[in-house]
Order: C-alpha cells, then structure tokens, then sequence
C-alpha cells in the first residue's frame, strides 16, 4: 500500500491510553496515529470512514452517468464536478475516470467488505443506512464484474458506463 510505505496513513486506535502510548512510535513508521477511543473504536471509526468514502465514489459515478444520459461533454462535466463539494474525490480518481490505469491504493473488494460490515453494524444497533445498502450493492456489483482487484474508485467508471 502506498501510503503506508511513504508513512501517510491515518490510523484509528482502539486502546486504553497506556497501550496506545506504548505502540504510538510504532505506529508513526505508517503514519499519524490517533487515539479514538477504547478497544474497537478505531475499527468502528474506519468503518464511519470508508462509508462516506463509498458514498462519494457512488455519487460521482451518478452525477457523471446524468452527464452521460443528459448528453453533457464528459470532459465538462468531470471539470465542472472537480470544483464541486466532491471535488477532492475527482481529482484523485481522475485517471480512472479518464480511463486510464491507477495503482490499487484500497481495493474494490475490500470496500464492498468494510459496506457489509457497515450494514451489519448498522443492522446489529437497530438503524438502516438504505444508501450504506445500496452503496454495497453497487460495490459487490463492480466486483462481480471483475472489478475486485481494482481500486476501489473503479466504482465511478463502473456506475456511469452502465
């Protein structure tokens, strides 16, 4: 993984404070650790995270397949949504959405895992997340359709090309 050789990850803790001092310096070889909570809260922290991170994938994939469907330049589009809210998320997959090849940094499959296990959490403390769901339904789509191996922003591509 690329950011955790270059030492950029941001790491979620679930410890007590003692723990988490002892395998701070450890920790920072991958990147800036941050103490969340008690044991299984950095774990349930990724998960808050991945989540809005799917959702945003999922929502430029729909935005650009309304470009598409409402014939609007796919060049001006992409430009116009890299201004947006979600600019951030364009201009990071930008080479998938132009369909050019990107290294995997976090892998489709492993992202329609971390959304099964959001809707089971979810589930398991009494609440529907009906756009966590669907959001898993379109990863485990793009997966089956021999999209698992790739990043996980292979998902814009895939839900505005169909």
């Amino acid at each position: 993984m690329p950011q955790a050789q270059a030492g950029e990850l941001k790491i979620f803790v679930g410890a007590p404070q003692p723990a988490f001092d002892r395998t701070r310096p450890i920790l920072e070889v991958l990147g800036t650790p941050s103490r969340v909570g008690d044991v299984g809260a950095g774990a349930a922290l990724k998960l808050v995270v991945n989540a809005q991170l799917a959702a945003v994938a999922v929502t430029v994939g729909e935005a650009l397949a309304l470009a598409r469907a409402l014939r609007i330049d796919p060049q001006i589009a992409t430009d116009t949504l890299a201004d947006t809210y979600v600019g951030g998320a364009i201009r990071a997959k930008r080479p998938l959405i132009d369909g050019k090849q990107i290294p995997t940094n976090f892998a489709l499959h492993l992202a329609a895992k971390d959304l099964r296990l959001v809707t089971e959490a979810a589930e398991n403390a009494g609440i529907t997340l009906s756009g966590a769901k669907a959001n898993r339904a379109a990863f485990e789509a793009a997966a089956a359709a021999g999209l698992a191996d790739a990043d996980y922003g292979a998902i814009i591509p895939f839900i505005r090309d169909r």
